[in-house]
């Protein structure tokens, strides 16, 4: 179906082509573009026609080659499988720090065992293979998981991924290379530990007070400092998507709905805007081919020094362009219908001002029905995702009688779910009258409702932190606790010495809380470093950025010391409150 554009339209085109086996991609792009050149001499290399790019089938996900394909970002894995490898790491040292903390538990067993004939390397041996059966059972559940959620990281990284577990000969092998590798890095330390004492250092207390921790430390610090860049970047992203969702759009969005059919909007008797407009919750239609918040053409023009620009453009009629309640910065006092009315940021690239502000100077030929400049409005965004770049705009005003396609947008009152109701049934009705069955609309939605859809991806990506975040602070109170419980029980007799000398149970609680103190002051420094220069990274790619932001860290540096002390207090408070006359007698 051919009808009149205002605007020239260059729609875009794919195309497939099937290359011989052991042909050089490269030499075939270079030919293409050669014979480009020569076809298109004025219009190679410039406009939408810079460049022509080739791209293989089985990486086509991960190209924004076209709408016609689901993209996933490559880098947002990328990113994932990092944050995962943290994770793991940050798993195996807790799995260290548990197993260290069950080593003094276990000292009088390991102690027999080496009375009643065990050797170091048994010893060794017992716990490295405790280690690699527990990495195993925890490996066939993180599988079963992991198949389990497929769907929804699926719709977390806007893909169709089918995820299977295979079992041939080759990921078998590498199944049993992880346990191996991840149990035996979780038990080889603790082993070590429990095989270096004789059964005489477990009755002396000599490996009670020559355990010093300092791995368990080391562990501790690493995962506080992946929790603490972690929540920084969780709190971040969520302070963004909050400000590229209340971000000002200079236009009313409030109860303004957008339908749009692929087929004439006029079948015989049957007149779909009419029926329409007859729905109690409707106040006005318009017409528009794009207003804010749906997808919007461009066109390659030049500015008063000749230079090319392009212009992102809302098409609509006059009806459409009142209901959009722009703000006007200066208005020309010139006829609504057939003009185009700039941004203040598309008025200054152009090079007008006040006097000069011919259309045919920047729009000569490309102009269609409209002929004059009406005025300049406040910038309204077109990148309504605010991610990339934020494009110069223009609102083109016409008449739209003679047009058998165009968008219906429709301002309705409060009532949203009673009108969506009452206008799927005249869809329904006016589908099945023009092409004998029912088809889904292009458009189909509340403008506001579009905008937070357009932020989608960036509200996933937030949440796939947030479970990262919850996986991280989950991991790093275990190892606290373990290594809160190891200390506890390694300072008893340190505590109750002191007691007896005078101390009291509040300085030992706060000698404790001191050391832990240190250790997550130390993690705060390292994590929040890493997460502003994380931060910098990941702003640059927003049009609106949030500014001011450093109250963040310093909420993470509370909420870090206050998980912290939640975790280890009660085992502190605890050991410092035991009689030392109790402590004393076990000795």
């Amino acid at each position: 179906m051919s009808y009149c554009e205002p605007f020239d339209n260059f729609g875009s085109c794919l195309t497939f082509v099937k290359l011989r086996k052991g042909a050089d991609e490269k030499q075939f792009l270079d030919n293409l573009q050669r014979v480009c050149k020569e076809i298109y001499p004025d219009t190679y290399g410039k406009t939408f026609f810079k460049e022509l790019t080739l791209e293989r089938w089985d990486r086509i996900l991960f190209r924004p080659t076209s709408g016609v394909f689901r993209h996933c970002d490559l880098k947002l894995v990328y990113t994932l499988s990092a944050i995962a490898l943290l994770l793991l790491l940050s798993a195996i040292a807790n799995f260290v720090n548990l197993n260290t903390a069950l080593v003094g538990r276990r000292a009088r067993e390991m102690a027999s065992r080496r009375l009643l004939g065990a050797s170091s390397w048994g010893i060794m041996g017992r716990y490295i293979f405790e280690s690699v059966m527990l990495t195993f059972v925890s490996m066939v559940v993180a599988l079963l998981v992991a198949v389990w959620l497929t769907p929804w990281g699926n719709e977390m990284i806007e893909a169709d991924v089918p995820v299977s577990i295979p079992f041939s000969a080759g990921y078998v092998a590498g199944y049993v290379a992880l346990v191996l590798l991840v149990g035996g890095l979780g038990g080889l330390l603790p082993a070590v530990l429990a095989a270096r004492y004789m059964p005489i250092d477990i009755v002396r207390g000599t490996f009670r007070r020559e355990s010093k921790q300092v791995w368990s430390k080391l562990f501790i610090v690493v995962q506080m400092t992946i929790g603490v860049f972690l929540i920084s970047m969780a709190l971040v992203m969520h302070a963004q998507y909050r400000k590229s969702l209340n971000r000002e759009m200079n236009c009313d969005l409030k109860n303004k709905f957008a339908l749009f059919y692929m087929i004439p909007v006029r079948n015989g008797a049957f007149n779909l805007e009419e029926r329409i407009r007859a729905l109690p919750q409707v106040r006005r239609v318009g017409r528009a081919m794009s207003v804010p918040c749906t997808q919007v053409g461009g066109q390659f023009s030049t500015t008063t020094s000749g230079d090319e620009i392009m212009y992102r453009l809302y098409v609509m009629d006059s009806t459409t362009f009142n209901m959009m309640g722009f703000k006007t910065i200066e208005d020309f006092r010139a006829p609504v219908e057939k003009g185009v009315w700039f941004s203040e940021a598309t008025f200054r690239a152009t090079g007008f001002d006040a006097r000069n502000h011919d259309i045919s100077t920047t729009l000569a030929q490309r102009s269609g029905a409209c002929d004059h400049t009406a005025g300049v409005i406040a910038n309204v965004p077109t990148n309504i995702a605010n991610v990339g770049e934020e494009e110069l705009m223009v609102v083109a005003v016409q008449d739209f009688s003679a047009y058998p396609l165009y968008m219906s947008v429709i301002e309705t009152t409060d009532r949203h779910e009673e009108f969506r109701e009452a206008l799927a049934d005249v869809c329904r009705e006016y589908t099945t009258q023009s092409v004998g069955y029912e088809i889904e609309p292009l458009y189909c939605d509340y403008l506001e409702d579009m905008k937070v859809k357009a932020l989608a991806k960036a509200e996933k990506q937030m949440n796939l932190v947030y479970v990262f975040m919850a996986l991280a602070v989950l991991i790093s109170v275990l190892g606290l606790l373990a290594m809160s419980i190891y200390d506890a029980r390694n300072r008893a007799r340190d505590i109750a010495v002191r007691k007896v000398f005078g101390s009291t149970v509040m300085i030992e609680a706060r000698r404790g809380v001191e050391a832990c103190l240190r250790l997550i002051l130390v993690a705060c420094v390292v994590g929040l470093s890493v997460a502003v220069w994380a931060t910098d990274r990941y702003l640059e790619q927003f049009v609106v950025k949030i500014e001011n932001y450093a109250w963040i860290y310093v909420a993470v540096v509370f909420i870090v010391l206050g998980i912290a002390l939640m975790t280890v207090f009660w085992q502190i408070w605890s050991a410092a409150r035991v009689n030392p006359i109790e402590t004393l007698n076990k000795e």
